[in-house]
């Protein structure tokens, strides 16, 4: 056996042990993430739907970000700052709703049915923003084309 060809014999067995354990490392590493956006932190979701209410556009787009990130357990702590009385509050708490997507529509939906009129535009905006995905909230749409607000 050459020098070149056991070389080349290398080169090939290390492509082949690489193309079978590449996707292993990728799933691994995805699972990891979904195992650490699972066990989120309440306290860390606390904070960071605080940070809704800053000026600072930096820190409230990381915030936005991280919490569309965390995604489903975030869900209950988003839909009491979609009733905030701060409009910017609200306003981001739905933009990360619609972020998250299909897991947040049943909250959505019941947003829908809250008393306060900016409440259940921005519930109908985020579902409206998350598209055809939503279909499931029209019975609790279709009754607001008649709401007065």
């Amino acid at each position: 056996m050459t020098k070149h060809y056991r070389q080349k014999l290398v080169a090939v067995i290390a492509l082949s042990f690489l193309s079978f354990t590449s996707p292993l490392l990728l799933t691994g590493n995805a699972a990891a993430e979904n195992l650490s956006a699972s066990k989120a932190n309440p306290k860390e979701i606390a904070s960071l739907i605080e940070k809704l209410k800053t000026n600072d556009g930096r820190e409230l787009d990381a915030a936005i970000e991280k919490l569309a990130e965390i995604g489903e357990p975030a869900i209950p702590a988003l839909m009491a700052a979609v009733q905030d009385k701060n409009l910017q509050v609200r306003r981001s708490a739905a933009n990360v709703l619609r972020q998250i997507g299909r897991p947040a529509i049943p909250a959505l939906a019941k947003a829908l049915k809250n008393s306060d009129a900016n409440v259940r535009r921005d519930a109908a905006s985020a579902l409206g923003r998350i598209g055809a995905e939503a279909k499931t909230a029209l019975p609790q749409l279709v009754p607001l084309l008649k709401d007065s607000d």
